[in-house]
C-alpha cells in the first residue's frame, strides 16, 4: 500500500530546531492525510499540502479553512484532524485541540504525532501522568520518534522528579537524534553526577 510521502513538520509551535533542556519540543503534525493516493484526487493532495505550508507559515485561518473542508469531505482521514488540533494548540484552545487529536487517533491508532499532541495538551493542562501515557503511546506507534522520547524525559525530569526514568528517555532521545544536542548531553551528565552523589 503506497502512502503519500510525508514531511514531518518540526518547527511549528515553539520555534527553533534544536531542543533545549526544560523546553518541550514542538508538537508535530504530518503532511500525510492518512489515505492512499488511489483514493484522493491529486488536486486534493495538493490542497492539503498547501494547508500544511500555510500552517507552517502561521497562516492558521487559511489553513483551518482548507483542513475543515477536507475533514468534511473525507471525515475518515486522520491527518486533517491532527492538523486542526495543532492549530487549536497554537491558539491555546486545548479542549478543542484535544477533541481533534482524539479524533485523529481514533481514525489512525498509529499516528504518533497525534499522540504527541495529546501529550503536549495534557502537560499544558497540568496532567503530567496522562502526558506520560500519551507520549508512551506515541513511542509505541513509532519507536524512533525522538520528540516523544525528549518530551517524556522532560516530564519525568521537571514535573515528576523521576530522575532514573528521565535519564532513560533522555538517553534514548540522544541515541536516536540525528543532530548534536550538547545542552541535553550536559543535562544528562549533570543528572548522572547527582545520582552518583545521592543528592537527588
Amino acid at each position: 500500500m503506497y502512502y503519500i510521502n510525508a514531511l514531518i513538520l518540526i518547527t511549528l509551535l515553539l520555534g527553533g530546531c534544536a531542543s533545549t533542556p526544560h523546553t518541550a519540543t514542538k508538537p508535530e503534525s504530518t503532511a500525510d492525510p492518512g489515505k492512499t493516493t488511489e483514493s484522493i484526487a491529486a488536486t486534493e493532495i495538493a490542497e492539503y499540502r498547501r494547508a500544511i505550508t500555510l500552517l507552517n507559515d502561521n497562516q492558521t485561518a487559511q489553513a483551518r479553512d482548507i483542513l475543515n473542508a477536507m475533514s468534511t469531505k473525507h471525515p475518515e482521514l486522520a491527518g486533517p484532524w491532527a492538523n486542526l488540533a495543532l492549530i487549536d494548540i497554537k491558539s491555546q484552545k486545548y479542549d478543542s485541540a484535544e477533541a481533534n487529536a482524539k479524533k485523529a487517533v481514533s481514525l489512525d491508532s498509529n499516528m504518533s504525532q497525534a499522540y504527541s499532541l495529546l501529550g503536549y495538551i495534557a502537560k499544558e493542562k497540568g496532567d503530567f501522568n496522562k502526558a506520560v501515557g500519551y507520549y508512551q503511546q506515541a513511542i509505541s506507534a513509532d519507536n524512533n520518534y525522538t520528540n516523544a522520547y525528549y518530551n517524556l524525559a522532560l516530564i519525568y525530569d521537571v514535573y515528576l522528579q523521576d530522575i532514573p526514568n528521565a535519564l532513560k528517555y533522555y538517553s534514548k532521545y540522544l541515541d536516536l537524534n540525528t543532530h548534536e544536542d550538547k545542552e541535553t548531553e550536559s543535562v544528562v551528565n549533570d543528572l548522572k553526577e547527582l545520582l552518583k552523589r545521592g543528592t537527588l
